[in-house]
């Protein structure tokens, strides 16, 4: 599954240029043709984020596997036991779906 990223955030090069709106105009023509980046940094952040996202929910999978309990998973990642829950059922619900 992969996602479109609207950046809606300045990056410091933008804040240099006094670009304070990346979805306008100005913010879209500097994006495509004065950005001093290789690629865009907010982007790459995103996703990163998305990466570390999907990491976390296969590492509580894989120690729910060993025994691990979900509230002391829930700890080891700072989120509710619902959250483990969730990220179990819908991680178990795509490998199904895989197989099936």
């Amino acid at each position: 599954m992969q996602s479109e990223f609207t950046i809606t955030e300045v990056c410091e090069a933008m804040q240099k240029n006094n670009i304070t709106d990346p979805e306008s105009q100005q913010g879209i023509d500097f994006c495509t043709e004065h950005c001093p980046y290789t690629f865009c940094v907010l982007a790459e952040r995103e996703k990163l984020q998305e990466l570390v996202h999907k990491d976390r929910i296969s590492k509580s999978l894989e120690l729910h596997n060993k025994g691990v309990s979900v509230v002391d998973i829930a700890l080891i990642f700072d989120v509710k036991k619902e959250t483990v829950q969730r990220w179990i059922r819908e991680r178990l619900a795509e490998i199904y779906h895989k197989e099936g």
